[in-house]
């Protein structure tokens, strides 16, 4: 059975409710990210695959993982790898089991990062997540908060984070820093849509590495710099 190392320093709960967990002292600042995978098996395995053999410190899981026992499937991490994720809507009903999600993310040494006193909220999906100096905001739905606002909309103008990472809709999104907001905005991808997308965040070098499922396995497809907002083709 999979235990990380993880060095998780605390969580605590924000004036909003939200949870915050705090990890330091990473082997790096790569990122995995993934979205939606509803129990594709098969996914999970190469997702597992391809973020082992990038050496990503953490890897996080945006909700709709469904069943227990495709969280069970990321205790074949590295060791070193923290895994980290929030619910989405399919846990917390349409075939999911929520308290035994909880269980398995004990048994293998994951954190769950989401807010247990939002868990009934629509908008409520999230987290709140620091990787060594990075701010991360995590969100699974794109439901209103207010009759205007998103709850990525209303973080992403605070300024208060640099990356917010969401699910739900399945789509690949990446949204530049504006003059409006300095925070990347990045939804990996998710089942349904073919391909499935994958992607590896480098908060040190703001690059985004693009996977897609094919042929069993995630082949590489480019790598964009977030502050130059270029596509290196190429570059792994």
């Amino acid at each position: 059975m999979r235990r990380s190392n993880r060095k998780w320093v605390w969580q605590y709960d924000t004036d909003e409710g939200y949870r915050e967990t705090v990890l330091e002292e990473l082997h790096s600042n790569r990122i995995g990210v993934i979205a939606d995978t509803h129990d594709e098996s098969a996914i999970v395995e190469a997702a597992i695959d391809r973020f082992a053999r990038a050496k990503c410190s953490c890897v996080i899981h945006l909700g709709d993982i469904v069943k227990p026992s495709t969280l069970m499937q990321f205790a074949n991490l590295p060791r070193r790898t923290c895994l980290g994720w929030i619910h989405g809507d399919h846990e917390m009903g349409k075939g999911g089991d929520y308290e035994s999600l909880q269980e398995v993310s004990q048994q293998i040494g994951a954190i769950c990062l989401s807010s247990p006193q939002k868990q009934s909220e629509p908008h409520g999906q999230a987290g709140l997540l620091r990787v060594n100096q990075w701010r991360l905001g995590l969100v699974h739905s794109t439901y209103k908060r207010t009759k205007y606002r998103t709850l990525i909309e209303e973080w992403s103008a605070s300024g208060n984070f640099d990356y917010i990472l969401y699910g739900h809709t399945h789509y690949l999104n990446l949204k530049f820093p504006s003059t409006n907001s300095p925070t990347v905005i990045l939804n990996p991808g998710g089942f349904y849509f073919k391909p499935f997308s994958i992607c590896i965040l480098d908060c040190d070098r703001g690059l985004v590495n693009l996977y897609s499922f094919m042929a069993h396995s995630f082949v590489y497809i480019a790598t964009i710099d977030i502050g130059g907002r270029i596509l290196l083709k190429g570059y792994d």
